[in-house]
């Protein structure tokens, strides 16, 4: 275990009590992250493509932390590293990005993956992906971070609404159970700034020329009238959904904030690409052509991300 990743670690544990490359680079380097604002935003989609990249970053290497929504489940061929269940698809939007502005990628998001998971491994039947913060490098240009949604159990809970639709005549079945029995992965969501905010001084002491961007989440249902045959769920729930979504995306731009990064907000991006729209970018509960897994995204949300953040990017 290299410096940095106990150093990670020990922020995580400390963190909880209050609420496919190895690591060539030195020792950590003392820095101190600014409070002013460094925050972009994109509406752009379509195909990723790069006619003036940064030149700081071409020729350079990247270095992308996520969790499933940055792997691409199943969008894809699978590929086999850092680990089999990180289930990282050919074509996800970091290799999108890499190709776009013509740099080295080191691809670490993993299926499943929390915010702690940038200091600590990942272990699934028998295998192991390492910390995903070891595929840093002194010598990185950019970094991409996307992680949160799975801290503290959010994402299967916010899941799980889709099994009360049916069930329950209340307007907002799931979002009452929740906030009546099991509240804790919506309270603890402020615990994602603190969490991203030691990992993101870290990476910049361990690479102090990479751009950091942190990616918030899409917006995945609609507001209003919903399609509960591709996604059972009422609209109060969808409403509530969508709002404690949001809460996650302050958390996870204060943390941009309090370490001078770069933030790209993808709900503009996928508003109009939701599980109801016309053109989804995101499956509901059954996939019919094979593109993503159930309550994931599907190809064009990897590439409408891979466009944005080239924009954001650009110079």
């Amino acid at each position: 275990m290299t410096a940095r990743t106990r150093s990670l670690a020990a922020v995580a544990v400390l963190c909880a009590a209050l609420a496919g490359c190895s690591s060539t680079s030195g020792e950590p380097r003392s820095t101190s992250a600014g409070t002013a604002p460094s925050a972009s935003s994109s509406t752009s989609s379509g195909t990723a493509s790069s006619t003036s990249s940064d030149d700081h970053l071409v020729g350079g290497r990247m270095v992308s932390f996520g969790d499933s929504y940055t792997a691409g489940t199943a969008t894809g061929a699978t590929q086999p590293s850092p680990a089999s269940f990180c289930a990282q698809a050919a074509d996800n939007y970091p290799r999108q990005v890499a190709k776009a502005l013509d740099v080295t990628l080191a691809d670490r998001s993993c299926n499943a993956a929390r915010t702690t998971n940038i200091g600590t491994p990942q272990s699934f039947q028998g295998e192991t992906a390492p910390p995903q913060i070891d595929g840093l490098t002194a010598d990185t240009r950019l970094v991409t971070i996307a992680l949160g949604v799975n801290d503290n159990g959010l994402f299967g809970t916010l899941v799980g609404c889709s099994h009360y639709a049916a069930v329950s005549t209340s307007a907002t079945p799931c979002k009452d159970s929740v906030l009546g029995s099991t509240p804790n992965a919506v309270s603890q969501i402020p615990e994602v700034t603190s969490s991203l905010v030691a990992a993101v001084r870290t990476i910049k002491a361990d690479a102090p020329r990479a751009q950091v961007v942190l990616l918030g989440y899409p917006q995945v249902l609609p507001e209003g009238a919903q399609c509960p045959s591709r996604w059972p769920i009422t609209e109060g729930d969808a409403a509530w959904v969508n709002a404690t979504l949001g809460r996650l995306d302050d958390a996870i731009k204060a943390a941009a904030v309090q370490t001078d990064s770069k933030f790209l907000d993808l709900r503009p991006v996928t508003a109009s690409h939701t599980a109801c729209a016309a053109e989804p970018w995101f499956n509901g509960s059954h996939v019919a052509d094979g593109d993503g897994s159930s309550y994931h995204p599907r190809s064009g949300y990897m590439t409408g991300v891979a466009r944005a953040l080239v924009a954001v990017l650009q110079p």
